[in-house]
């Protein structure tokens, strides 16, 4: 679904309801209406008009001039003169200063093209962030409240037990503070999970009061997450598509440029320029005749030749030959810190994959003893304390399968980003 369609549909939804969204659904409405985004796409229009302009550089400057003048002397009396005439000059060579900078520009509005793709690469990664983190608190909120209610049930038959005396008083009390903890984990994570949709709905420029359901992919999508390319094509695949390698690229291209432009100050400039005019004087009963008599073309060639500027040529291509020197050494050491990153990035997505594959085994595991316990506590077979550690061992792993889960989803996802393979679920 397209971004204007799920705004569309935003609007039709009264801000009481709750809207459905999946992912690519948030996507789209923040890859469209993200104000920031909005802001950077205006960034690139203003380079676009910048090679516009360079290019109506190599037009003619044509202007038209009108002048009208009264002036008055005891000798002379009133005097009255005017004069009109259309000029016009055009830059023939400026040392290749003009298509020079045009060429430049061409390299700024692709590279202004450039960060505003990487710039929807971080978003995506925000709105991802945002999406799986809300998925990942709603899992766990339905798993404290299994616990919680759990422990509701704990706290009733222990109390049924300490009146009947089959129980200490400290047992109870014990039995009433894990209810208390475990409804407070359940408030925490509610509040935890509305904070992390206001960010997502923030990220996508929506009202912050309109209540959204997000979407959960389905199993099958984790599964094909598991599924990882080699490290070499990570860093392949990655140093090829993404735009942070190409923008550095173009600072090197356009520094490069600019020595040129500095060099250029050292030619000659020549300038064509030609006009028509006329005029007339005080002469009111002659008018029409002066202003046919004195019309006519004139034109010429100027050559401005520099000789000496005070050696700001010589500082100007000086600058510009160090700025190029510190673009290349830029580059080649953003060339190696991406290579890393994805190096990074690449064993993150593993040691996450590891962690998530490991928590699930445990999750299970303490689950079934945590089941069996209960069974046990109600039969009086064993302790309070002893049921209330298998269940906060159960809770630790919950909270680490649920935390490795989406940790994963994220740093694998992220790694697609990079590669340039599509993220949408």
């Amino acid at each position: 679904m397209s971004a204007v369609a799920v705004q569309a549909r935003t609007d039709e939804v009264s801000l009481s309801d709750t809207l459905s969204m999946s992912l690519d659904q948030c996507l789209d409405m923040a890859l469209g209406y993200n104000y920031t985004k909005q802001s950077v796409v205006l960034d690139e229009d203003t380079r676009q008009a910048d090679l516009k302009q360079s290019k109506m550089e190599f037009a003619p400057d044509i202007s038209a001039n009108l002048s009208e003048n009264v002036s008055r002397t005891n000798a002379d009396g009133t005097n009255w003169n005017g004069s009109y005439d259309l000029s016009a000059s055009m830059t023939l060579f400026q040392g290749g200063e003009l298509l020079t900078t045009l060429k430049q520009n061409k390299m700024i509005y692709e590279q202004t093209r450039l960060q505003t793709q990487q710039y929807n690469n971080e978003l995506t990664i925000s709105v991802l962030e945002s999406f799986l983190t809300a998925l990942g608190y709603e899992e766990l909120l339905s798993y404290q409240e299994t616990i919680a209610e759990s422990s509701r049930q704990q706290a009733e038959e222990g109390k049924v037990k300490y009146e009947a005396g089959k129980i200490l008083e400290s047992d109870y009390l014990l039995l009433e503070a894990q209810y208390a903890t475990d409804k407070d984990n359940v408030t925490t994570t509610r509040i935890n999970l509305e904070n992390t949709l206001v960010n997502l709905k923030n990220l996508m420029a929506m009202d912050l009061s309109q209540q959204i359901k997000l979407v959960s992919p389905d199993d099958a999508v984790l599964e094909a997450m598991l599924t990882i390319p080699t490290r070499e094509e990570v860093v392949f695949r990655g140093m090829e598509t993404m735009p942070e390698v190409k923008i550095i690229d173009y600072n090197v291209q356009i520094a490069e440029k600019s020595v040129r432009i500095a060099k250029s100050g050292y030619y000659p400039t020549i300038t064509l320029n030609g006009g028509i005019g006329t005029g007339h004087a005080v002469d009111f009963s002659r008018y029409g005749n002066q202003l046919s008599d004195r019309f006519g073309p004139q034109g010429g060639i100027t050559v401005s030749i520099p000789i000496f500027n005070r050696n700001r040529t010589q500082t100007n291509v000086k600058q510009s030959k160090i700025a190029l020197q510190q673009a290349e050494l830029e580059y080649k050491q953003s060339i190696k810190d991406i290579e890393q990153t994805l190096i990074n990035e690449y064993g993150e997505v593993l040691s996450t994959m590891s962690r998530y594959k490991a928590s699930a085994i445990k999750e299970n595991a303490y689950y079934s003893s945590f089941m069996a316990y209960t069974e046990k506590f109600k039969a009086g077979a064993i302790t309070t304390v002893q049921l209330l550690q298998q269940q906060n061992d159960y809770i630790s792993a919950v909270n680490d399968y649920v935390q490795n889960k989406y940790t994963f989803m994220l740093q694998r996802k992220i790694l697609d980003v990079r590669i340039g393979e599509e993220v949408r679920m």
